[in-house]
Order: structure tokens, then C-alpha cells, then sequence
């Protein structure tokens, strides 16, 4: 079913039918008033048609146009024309032109007027006036058109159009006058409740009565005056007969007109009377109203206000109840609490007299409360201790601060107090003091305490202090010897001569050796975290390198024990990041360590990626796995597994890692399956730097200065075998090396003569090497000469120190060689001869002399052996040949490709040799 809204069905049905209903009754009305016609020209003295008009406009507005438009089309067409033309366009364009005439006058005076039929109907006399001034001026409108149609038509002659203009426009103005007025009375109910409205009504009606009567009498008196021309025509009397005008008025008309015009000024004075009447009635009613409004709003608030005075009295009265009950109550809580404090509490006011007191304050003076209460300081104690107490009491009103101190109170021979004293002064809402509150505690124990941990602190801080004189004394006293044992190891592997198994037991002293060196560092390293202390040496370098010269460390013992040793890296190459490198290459050697030394089969791992910003390290190994409870004790220190137990060691290695990973702002967790393996996470803060490193060759060997290059070196050493050590080193590469064996010797050779750089020990008797540097800096002649400190005593703190002090370089014992040819190139500025490995070097002179085929069953033994992975044998093998049998620069490749593990590279390179 359709459902039309409201707005679609009065468009479609109701506006259609009430303008039907209009353009019906105008037709009626103007057959009406055609009925009514006194003229020739068919004018009448009253036009309904012209009311129906305005009433339907005023009523309804716009949405009536069409309909009345309609109505006078077809009445004019039809009622007006027909019978005297025939139809015709022209006939249809006339009617259309005063049809539109007629809609428009009305439409005009009701825009004039608009709201004047409003629910209100709010009528004054100023807006009756211009009502019927407006009908009287727009009335023009349809007067003058239609006149002027009808003259054009030939239905008016000439001479009557001022008369018969003068009609119409009376005829249109009396009938909108009345016959609005009278649709108005008759259709609307509530104008004829209204007074005003019906003022209104009876004055608009009024006025179209006296122009009707007016009009009528001239009409009458026109027509008697035309009726008598008429007669003196037939009887020839014409002569004799003066006809007036028809436009002047007769002294009928003016009388008629000026008795209306009274009726109407009376009748305006009453409306104007009974509207101030009307008004003052409105007024003194308002009034009225105000007042009785005013006087009961008045009653209704005082009402209120006894009702809520009655109201907030009963619950003042419940409230002080209440309040009464809460305040017993929280006298009660409050006096349960001061009670149960331990510590003494009191309240005194500004005279010294106590107001109140918890137990333990009268326990404390041996009291009870009811004596305390309403006594002073004088009646309770002595003399000199209520002068005291006086005297803090003034203190504490000075400030609005806690003032605090402690008191010394002895109640008897055996009782004596030390008390932690509080005071404030207790102040009201203005801030003025009203009493002194005073909170004591017993600090007897807790000196005696403070005392007990003092002592421990010294001891345990005395502990430290010799704790780390043992270790650095240890670590100087172990690295001096061991120096000397690493030392003519290197100095020993250096000479060419020795070579075989000779060559294999130094190379086995120097691992020891440098393996007993290792532990020493983890052992001064965890001493040293322990103590809150870690110092990192950030340098910048290569991280994707770095893992790769731990996988060339650690790949042979992994093949020893026949491990497979996977990596791999998702970093890009190169990774330059800035960190502590020697930490980090200590902690991943130690993981992989121990993964090859807990698997017995299988492989071990090592993958590096980045992983939220940070580079993940992950070993993992196929080993016998850990156990829930042995994995909780593994990071505590010289704690080991089973399997740990089993292989040996210290203990040292993972708690060290996990502090060494934490300092560095990482971590180092891990996880294991029992009987599946071991998994070993490191995480560190590693961000990639956007720098360019220099790259060296680390693959060259110093061998001697080169020629031109001099270097005056002067040793400083007190202990024999370093000091041997260092002077057979820097004369084997050509150094003018000259020794001294402590401070005091050293400073005399130097006043003596000049040197290029010094190697000075710092622990030596008569004069240390510090003092030494401080005296040499004095002299004009080494104010700028390079000193490099040369000591066992290498903890960072005191490389540091050093460092600070004025020495170029710190080299801790035992050294390595590269540091100390690198002191030489940094700061005494010479350069060095060296065999340096190409890919694909051209045979020089001794290489063509060699006769390979005397050596080709060795050489096609390690090919192959180098080609199954074999390094053990491989460096048996290589350690038969000499380079009198390879060639100086053969033998020398094939060294330094075994020193990097390369065992691909020793079995290419063999095969090359072996087709030449």
C-alpha cells in the first residue's frame, strides 16, 4: 500500500480542492456582482469578487493564486466578453490581463497586511488605517487596467472613462472592505471572541457602508438627473435643464458623507476608549497577578525556609551526635595508638605544663600518666635536664621546622636513655603556637649497632683494600716471570733455525703460557666487577671481521675433536661498530669454547643477526644439554655442571661473560634441553657506524728496519729476563739498543746522550720509571721524547693513570711483539722490511733455484691432507719443510696461510707449485 506524507498529500489533494473551491466561488461572486451591474459598462458599487480575493489571500497566502486566477479568467472570459465579443485570442488576452490585475491588487494589499488574520489578531488603530488605506490605493490597480481594456476593446467609449474608472475602483474597494469583514466574522470563530478583532471588523465594514451609501446616492441622483434630460428632450425643454456633473457631488452626498464620517469618528473614539480599557484591565490583571504571584513565591520561601530550618536542626542535632560519638571514638583510637607506640610521645603547652602523654613517655620517667599530667618539667626531673628540655622547647617555636637533637636522660642508676629527639610546635589556624609536641626514640641499641657496623665496614673495606693489593701484587709477580717465559718463546720462534718437533714444543709453551695469562685476566676481571669497576676501551673496528678471526681461532680445536663449526652472519660486511673489542671477542671465544669442550659429537654454531637495534650472538651445540637445576648455578662464580667438573676449569668463564656482556649494556642468557644441546644468547648494543677503517695487513711479519731507517732505544728494566727479552728483540730488527736497570741508571744514560724512544718498567728500586718520565720531562733535550711504560701492573685503571701521567704507551707484561714494533712505528717514526702475503706472488730468484721435485711426495701428502681438512698433520708436515727446500717466499706462504688456518689456501697453493 502507498504511503504518501503529509507535505505530498496536501499537495496532491488538499491544495488542488481549496483552489478549485476559490476559482469556483470567485466565478459565483463575479456572476454576482455582474447581476448587481448599475452601468453600462457593467461597474458595480459593491465587487464581492474583490472581497472573496482578499479574504482567501489573507487567509491562505500565495498557495490560493492559481484558483482565484483561474475563477476571474473564466468569469471575465466568459460572463463579461462573451456576451458582447466574439472569442477570440484577443478576447482570452484581455480577460487574462484584468484577471491578473484583479489577483495582483489583492495579493498586494495582503503582503501589506500580512499576519492580519494570526491567531493573535493583534489589531491596533494605526494598523486599521492602513488596512483601509491600502484597499483604497491598490484598488487603483485592477480599476485603471480593466478601464483601459475595455476602452481598447471599444466597450467604453472615451467619454465615460472617467466615470466608469471611478466606479470600478469604488465598486473593488467597497467589496474588500465589507465582504473581507464579513468572510472574516462569519468563517473565523475566534474573531468573534476577540475584542479588537470585532472593533476591527465593525470599522472596516463601516466605512465600505458610508462610501456605498454615498456612492448610491450619487448613482440615484445621476440617474433621475438623466431620466429628466431624457424627458426635456422629448418635450423640447432641453434648453431649460443645467445637468450637473457626474463627479460633483450633490449636498445629499456630502451630508450623507459627513454623517458617516461622524459615525466613523465615533465609532474610531469608542475602539480607541475600549482598547485603553482593554489594556488597563490587561495591566491592573498583570498586576495583580505579579503581586499574588510575588506573594505566594514569598510564602512559598518562607514556607521552605521554616521547613528546612526545622530540617537542618534535627540533623545539626544528628550530627553533633554523631560527631560526639566519632570524636569519643577517635579519642579512643587516638589514645589506643599513642599507647601502643614504643616510642615516648608527649604534649605540653606554652607554660611547660603536660596537657598529655602515651606509656612508654611515663614508663620512661618511671611515672604514671595521671602523675605527669598538669606538672612541669621542674616537679618531674632535675634541674638541669628541665633547663635543657626548656631550651629546645624555645627552639622548636622559633621554626615552623621539626627541630631534632639527642638528649642523654638517666632515670636511675641503671636506667639511662639516649633519645633521637622530635619537636614542632603545634600551631592553630592563624599560625600562632598553641603547644610543643615532642616524639623520642631510643637510639641506645642502634648507636651500639652503628658503632658494631662501623667497625665491619673499615674491616670489610681494609679486606678490599688488601683484596686488591694481593691481586695487583699477584698479577705484577705472575706476569713478570711469565713475561720472560712468553718472551724467548717468541724470541725463540723467530729464529728460522729451529724448526720440527722443536718448533711444535714452543708453539705448546707459548699456548700454556698464554692460556696461564688468560686466567689471570679472568681472575683480576671478575675481582675487578665485583668491586663495581669495569673499564672499557671503545674502539671502533669491523664486527663482521672480528667473528671471522674467531671462527679461524676456533675452527681447529673444533676439527681436533672432530666438530663441525657452522656460522654465519646476516650482518652487512663491513659492520663497523664502536665497542670494547677484546671484551667481545673474550666473551664469544669462552661461549664457543665451552660449547666445543661440553660436545662430544655433532657441531656447534655461531649466528650473528640484528635483532630490535641490537646484535644477537647465538651459540649452540649439540652437546649432552644442562639441567634445570645445574643451569640456575651456572653463572654464580667457580660454580660448574657435571660435564664442567668432568672437563676441568675454573668456574670463571660464564659469570665473568655475563658480567662483562652486562657492563657493556647487553645481557647473556641460556637455555637447554637435557640431552639435545645447550643454546647461548648475547645480546649487546652494536649500532653500525657510517665511518671507514684503515685496512692493514694483519697477515705481515716484521722482520728488520729497512735500510736508512735508525732507531736509538733505551731499555729500562730491573728485572734480568724482561730486560734481556726486549734488548735481543730490538736488536734482532736493527735498533741501536742501549740497558739500564732501574730508574736512576736509566736517567743518568739519558743525561749522557740522547735516545729516540725508551721502554721503561714503572716498579723499579732508587728511582720508579713515573719519577723517572717527571725528571726526563724537565730537561730541554726529552721534553718531547717518547716514553712508553712497560709494566705487569696492567690493570685498565692503571694504564689509564698512566696514560694521564704523560707516557705515549702503556704495553702490560707479558707483551706481545706487534705492540712493541708498533710503539716504534707510531712514535720513533721508523718502517720495517716484511714478507707480506700476495694472492699469486711471482717466484724470485731462490724460488726458481729450488728443485720442487726432490720434495713432490711431500708436497702431494699435504695437498691431500690439507684437502681433507686435517690440521694437525698438516702442521706436521709443513714443520719437515725448510726454506731451502721450498724457496724463502714459498716457505714463507705456506706459513703464514697455516697461521690463519687456511687450509684451502695451503692445498691451491701446493698444487700450483707441484704443476710449475
Amino acid at each position: 500500500m502507498l504511503k504518501l506524507s503529509r507535505k505530498s498529500l496536501y499537495l496532491f489533494a488538499k491544495l488542488p480542492l481549496l483552489n478549485l473551491g476559490f476559482a469556483v466561488a470567485y466565478f459565483l461572486f463575479f456572476q454576482f456582482g455582474i447581476a448587481w451591474s448599475s452601468l453600462t459598462s457593467q461597474v458595480s458599487l459593491v465587487w464581492p469578487a474583490a472581497g472573496l480575493a482578499l479574504f482567501g489571500l489573507l487567509l491562505f497566502g500565495m498557495r490560493v493564486v492559481p484558483g482565484l486566477f483561474l475563477g476571474a479568467l473564466l468569469a471575465i472570459q466568459f460572463l463579461q466578453f462573451d456576451p458582447l465579443f466574439e472569442r477570440s485570442y484577443i478576447t482570452w488576452g484581455a480577460a487574462a490581463l484584468n484577471s491578473s490585475a484583479a489577483v495582483l491588487q489583492a495579493l498586494i494589499v495582503a503582503r501589506i497586511n500580512r499576519g492580519l488574520l494570526s491567531s493573535n489578531l493583534l489589531v491596533n488603530l494605526r494598523r486599521t488605517l492602513i488596512f483601509i488605506a491600502s484597499i483604497f490605493v491598490c484598488s487603483i490597480i485592477s480599476s485603471s487596467i480593466g478601464v483601459y481594456t475595455l476602452n481598447a476593446l471599444g466597450v467604453v467609449p472615451a467619454n465615460e472613462l472617467g466615470k466608469t474608472w471611478a466606479f470600478w475602483w469604488m465598486g473593488d474597494s467597497i467589496g474588500m472592505l465589507i465582504v473581507t469583514a464579513l468572510f472574516t466574522w462569519l468563517l473565523i470563530p475566534r474573531i468573534r471572541q476577540n475584542t479588537h478583532a470585532q472593533a476591527f471588523l465593525l470599522l472596516c465594514a463601516g466605512v465600505g457602508l458610508v462610501f456605498f451609501l454615498v456612492s448610491a446616492l450619487g448613482y440615484i441622483e445621476h440617474s433621475e438627473a438623466q431620466r429628466l434630460a431624457t424627458a426635456a428632450r422629448e418635450m423640447t425643454l432641453a434648453a431649460q435643464l443645467d445637468p450637473r456633473p457626474w463627479y460633483q457631488p450633490s449636498w445629499l452626498q456630502i451630508s450623507a458623507l459627513a454623517l458617516g464620517l461622524t459615525l466613523i469618528g465615533l465609532l474610531t473614539a469608542y475602539i480607541r476608549t475600549r482598547q485603553k480599557h482593554d489594556e488597563l484591565l490587561r495591566e491592573n490583571q498583570t498586576r495583580l497577578e505579579a503581586e499574588v504571584l510575588s506573594h505566594t513565591q514569598a510564602l512559598r520561601k518562607a514556607n521552605d525556609w521554616l521547613l528546612n530550618e526545622v530540617v537542618q536542626r534535627q540533623q545539626t542535632q544528628e550530627q553533633l551526635q554523631e560527631s560526639q560519638t566519632a570524636l569519643r571514638a577517635r579519642e579512643q583510637h587516638l589514645r589506643s595508638l599513642l599507647d601502643n607506640i614504643p616510642d615516648p610521645v608527649w604534649f605540653k603547652n606554652l607554660e611547660g605544663v603536660y596537657i598529655s602523654c602515651n606509656k612508654a613517655f611515663a614508663k620512661m620517667l618511671g611515672q604514671t600518666e595521671n602523675n605527669i599530667i598538669g606538672k612541669t618539667e621542674d616537679q618531674l626531673v632535675e634541674r638541669d635536664l628541665a633547663e635543657f628540655f626548656r631550651h629546645n622547647d624555645q627552639q622548636a617555636l622559633k621554626t615552623s621546622e621539626l627541630h631534632r637533637y639527642e638528649q642523654s636522660i638517666r632515670v636511675s642508676e641503671q636506667e639511662e636513655y639516649l633519645l633521637d629527639t622530635l619537636k614542632v610546635a603545634v600551631r592553630d589556624e592563624q599560625g600562632n603556637a598553641v603547644g610543643i609536641l615532642g616524639i623520642g626514640r631510643d637510639i641506645s641499641a642502634q648507636k651500639e649497632a652503628e658503632k658494631q657496623l662501623s667497625l665491619a665496614k673499615e674491616a670489610a673495606e681494609e679486606a678490599t683494600r688488601a683484596k686488591s693489593r694481593f691481586l695487583a701484587n699477584m698479577s705484577h709477580e705472575i706476569r713478570t716471570p711469565l713475561n720472560a717465559v712468553l718472551g724467548y718463546t717468541q724470541l725463540l720462534m723467530r729464529d728460522e733455525k729451529i724448526a720440527g718437533n722443536q718448533r711444535e714444543r714452543l708453539q705448546l709453551i707459548l699456548v700454556a703460557s698464554q692460556r696461564l695469562l688468560g686466567l689471570i685476566n679472568d681472575v683480576l676481571d671478575l675481582s675487578k666487577i665485583e668491586s663495581g669497576v669495569l673499564n672499557l676501551r671503545k674502539e671502533y673496528f669491523d664486527l663482521h671481521q672480528e667473528v671471522a678471526d674467531i671462527q679461524t681461532i676456533m675452527a681447529e680445536r673444533a676439527q681436533n675433536k672432530g666438530l663441525n663449526l657452522i656460522t654465519q652472519v646476516d650482518l652487512p660486511d663491513p659492520y663497523i661498530v664502536k665497542g670494547d673489542r677484546q671484551k667481545i671477542g673474550q666473551i664469544l671465544l669462552n661461549l664457543l669454547g665451552n660449547a666445543i669442550k661440553f660436545t662430544p659429537e655433532g657441531s656447534v654454531s655461531l649466528y650473528v643477526a640484528l635483532l630490535a637495534g641490537e646484535v644477537e650472538f647465538v651459540i649452540g651445540d649439540t652437546g649432552p644439554g644442562i639441567s634445570e637445576q645445574e643451569l640456575a648455578e651456572l653463572f654464580a662464580a667457580f660454580k660448574q655442571g657435571q660435564a664442567g667438573e668432568d672437563a676441568g676449569g675454573t668456574g670463571l668463564g660464564l659469570t665473568l661473560s655475563r658480567h662483562l656482556a652486562e657492563g657493556m649494556g647487553g645481557s647473556l642468557q641460556l637455555s637447554s634441553i637435557l640431552g639435545q644441546g645447550t643454546l647461548a644468547h648475547l645480546r649487546l648494543p652494536l649500532v653500525s657506524e657510517n665511518i671507514v677503517l684503515d685496512v692493514r695487513d694483519i697477515h705481515q711479519q716484521t722482520q728488520r728496519l729497512q735500510p736508512g731507517s735508525e732507531c736509538k732505544v733505551l731499555v729500562v728494566e730491573d728485572d734480568q729476563a724482561s730486560c734481556e727479552i726486549l734488548v735481543d728483540l730490538l736488536q734482532q730488527i736493527g735498533c741501536e739498543t742501549y740497558a739500564a736497570h732501574d730508574g736512576r741508571e736509566g736517567l743518568a744514560m739519558c743525561q749522557a746522550q740522547q735516545f729516540d724512544i725508551i721502554f721503561t718498567d714503572i716498579r723499579m728500586p732508587y728511582l720508579n720509571g713515573l719519577e723517572m718520565l717527571r725528571r726526563l720531562r724537565v730537561l730541554p733535550a726529552y721534553n718531547h721524547t717518547p716514553m712508553v711504560a712497560v709494566s705487569a701492573s696492567s690493570l685498565e685503571h692503571e694504564r689509564t693513570y698512566y696514560l694521564a701521567q704523560g707516557f705515549q704507551e702503556f704495553i702490560g707484561k707479558p707483551y706481545a711483539f706487534e705492540d712493541v714494533f708498533k710503539a716504534l712505528h707510531n712514535y720513533a717514526q721508523v718502517n720495517f722490511d716484511g714478507v707480506t702475503e700476495p694472492a699469486h706472488e711471482e717466484n724470485t730468484v731462490d724460488d726458481v733455484k729450488v728443485n720442487l721435485h726432490l720434495i713432490e711426495p711431500v708436497l702431494q701428502e699435504l695437498a691431500t691432507v690439507a684437502a681433507s681438512g686435517d690440521m694437525a698433520n698438516s702442521k706436521k708436515i709443513i714443520a719437515t719443510l725448510n726454506p731451502q727446500q721450498l724457496g724463502k717466499n714459498r716457505h714463507q706462504q705456506l706459513l703464514n696461510a697455516l697461521r690463519q688456518y687456511d687450509l684451502e689456501k695451503i692445498e691451491n697453493m701446493v698444487r700450483d707449485w707441484l704443476v710449475e
